[in-house]
C-alpha cells in the first residue's frame, strides 16, 4: 500500500469536524449558563417576562440560567394558574435551589437542572410544597444540606430519573402525596434514608436504585398499596428497607444486597404486605435471617403458585424462616436458574438412565414377558 499524504490529512480533517459528545458522566449535558439574579414569582404577571404562552403546549419557559446566591432561593414560584418549565438551570443557592408552593392549576415541570450546596439549615435542592400537578425528571441535587428533593402535601406526582447524591439528609423525601409515581431515580451517598415515603396514597416506586446511604435504603412509613417493584437496594448502612406501618403493600422483583442489617423488615403496624420474587443476598452477611417480619399476616410466597424468594443463605432447606415476632415463613424459597437449570439436568440425566434400566430390563427378560403374554 502506497502511502499518501494527502489521504491522511483528508481523514486528519474529517475527524477534527465530528460532533464532540459533551454528555457528563451520569448523562447531563454541559451547557452555556447565562448569569443571572434569584427569581421570585408570585403571580401570573412576573411570568410575562419568559418565554411561552403558559398553555400547555407552550409553558413559560426558565432556561440555561446560572443563578448563585447566598442570601435567598434561586428560583422561588407560588400562586400562578399557568403552565410552567423550569430546565437546563445551574443554581448554587444557599437556600432551596428550586422551591414551588401553592400552585392549584397548570403544570410544574422541572427538568435537566443542577441543584446543589444548599448549604444552610434545612437546605435542599428542590422543594414543592401544596400543589397540584408536578413533573419532577432528569435532575441533579447533591451537596445540600438537607435533602436533594422534597415533595409535599401535593397530588399528581412523577418523580423520575433524578440523581441525588452526598446530601445532608434523605436522596428523596416524599409525604403526604395522592397518586405518586417514582421511578428510575438514583439515590446514593446520602447522610440518611435514599428514599423516604410517608403518608402516601396509590403509589409506585418502579427501577430505582438505593445505595451506600448511611442509614436506611427506603422507608416507606404509614403508605398502604405501594407497589415497590424492580428496585436495587444495597450496601445501606442500616436496613435495605423499613417498611412501618404500612398495609397492602406489593414487594416483586427487588434486589436487597449487602445492606448492613435486613434486607426488608416489617414492624409491629404492618398487616397484609406480599414479599415474593425477590433476591435477597449477603444481608447481615448471610449470618441470620435477611429479612424481618413484626406483623400480621404478611405473606412471603405465593402460595398459589408456589412462588417464594430467593435467599443466598438457604443452605438447602425446603422453606426459610423470617426473623421476628410474626414467625413467617416463606413456604416455597427459589433458586438461582442456574441452579435450576443444574438440578433440571440432574432430574434429565436419572429419568434417562432409570429409562435405560428399564429398557434393559424389558429385553432382558422379554421370553418370560412372551411366556406370560401367550398364558394370558
Amino acid at each position: 500500500m502506497v502511502f499518501s499524504w494527502r489521504k491522511t490529512l483528508i481523514i486528519l480533517l474529517g475527524l477534527t469536524l465530528l460532533p464532540v459528545n459533551l454528555e457528563a458522566t451520569i448523562g447531563f449535558k454541559q451547557l452555556q449558563y447565562a448569569l443571572h439574579e434569584p427569581i421570585e414569582i408570585t403571580s401570573d404577571t412576573d411570568l410575562l417576562v419568559f418565554e411561552g404562552s403558559g398553555t400547555y403546549e407552550e409553558p413559560y419557559l426558565i432556561e440555561g440560567l446560572n443563578i448563585s446566591t447566598s442570601d435567598s432561593y434561586g428560583i422561588y414560584v407560588t400562586n400562578i394558574t399557568k403552565h410552567l418549565l423550569i430546565r437546563n438551570c445551574f443554581i448554587d443557592a444557599s437556600f432551596n435551589s428550586i422551591f414551588v408552593e401553592n400552585v392549584f392549576e397548570g403544570e410544574i415541570r422541572i427538568e435537566n437542572n443542577i441543584c446543589f450546596n444548599s448549604d444552610k439549615e434545612n437546605g435542599k435542592g428542590i422543594i414543592v410544597f401544596t400543589t397540584r400537578n408536578i413533573v419532577i425528571q432528569n435532575n441533579l441535587c447533591y451537596d445540600n444540606e438537607a435533602s436533594g428533593i422534597v415533595v409535599t402535601f401535593c397530588y399528581n406526582v412523577l418523580i423520575r430519573n433524578n440523581h441525588c447524591y452526598r446530601n445532608g439528609g434523605e436522596g428523596i423525601a416524599v409525604a403526604l402525596i395522592e397518586n405518586l409515581a417514582m421511578h428510575d431515580n438514583e439515590c446514593y451517598d446520602n447522610s440518611k434514608e435514599g428514599l423516604y415515603l410517608g403518608g402516601i396514597e396509590f403509589a409506585t416506586v418502579l427501577n430505582n436504585t438505593c445505595s451506600r446511604n448511611g442509614e436506611e435504603g427506603v422507608i416507606i412509613e404509614e403508605s398502604d398499596g405501594v407497589i415497590f417493584k424492580n428496585n436495587t437496594i444495597r450496601e445501606n448502612g442500616k436496613r435495605g428497607v423499613f417498611l412501618h406501618s404500612s398495609d397492602y403493600c406489593f414487594f416483586k422483583f427487588n434486589l436487597f444486597e449487602k445492606n448492613t442489617y435486613f434486607g426488608l423488615s416489617l414492624d409491629d403496624n404492618c398487616d397484609g404486605n406480599q414479599i415474593f420474587y425477590n433476591d435477597f443476598i449477603s444481608n447481615f452477611n448471610s449470618e441470620r435471617s435477611q429479612a424481618e417480619d413484626n406483623g400480621l399476616g404478611n405473606i412471603w410466597s405465593n402460595n398459589l403458585k408456589e412462588i417464594g424468594n430467593f435467599w443466598d443463605n438457604l443452605n438447602g432447606d425446603s422453606t426459610y424462616e423470617i426473623e421476628g415476632e410474626a414467625e413467617s415463613t416463606d413456604l416455597f424459597p427459589l433458586v438461582r436458574k442456574e441452579e435450576l437449570e443444574t438440578s433440571l439436568i440432574n432430574i434429565y440425566f436419572i429419568s434417562v438412565v432409570f429409562s435405560f434400566l428399564a429398557l434393559f430390563f424389558f429385553y432382558a427378560n422379554y421370553d418370560n414377558l412372551s411366556y406370560f403374554s401367550k398364558i394370558l
